[in-house]
């Protein structure tokens, strides 16, 4: 699917803004050269402002990248693509965060 892209790609500075390593998994099954930068925003947007779970996501990954963005300097190559990334669990439109221990997990799908 990306292979008529592959020669761009190639050329291009990618950052991933992530430390998942299942996000860098992916990246380098696709086989194009990316860098990690990862994201120091706090995570900690209001969720009660968005009224979808997809919305609080989308902007946590929007976040996410303008962090990462703002820390490059005009004396260095700026990158070409920063991609960002966020995923939650819902459901009935309710966020769940990651639990903090088992009982928190067992609670969270006790629901």
């Amino acid at each position: 699917m990306l292979e008529p892209l592959m020669h761009i790609l190639k050329s291009q500075r990618i950052i991933l803004a992530s430390q998942s390593p299942r996000r860098r998994h992916i990246l380098e099954n696709v086989k194009f050269p990316f860098e990690v930068v990862v994201s120091t925003f706090g995570e900690d947007l209001n969720k009660a402002l968005f009224h979808h779970p997809w919305e609080y996501c989308e902007e946590t990954a929007r976040r996410k990248v303008l962090e990462v963005s703002s820390r490059f300097s005009d004396d260095e190559r700026m990158p070409d693509l920063v991609i960002g990334a966020d995923t939650v669990v819902s459901m009935n439109n309710q966020i769940f965060e990651k639990p903090a221990n088992k009982e928190e997990a067992i609670d969270m799908l006790m629901q």
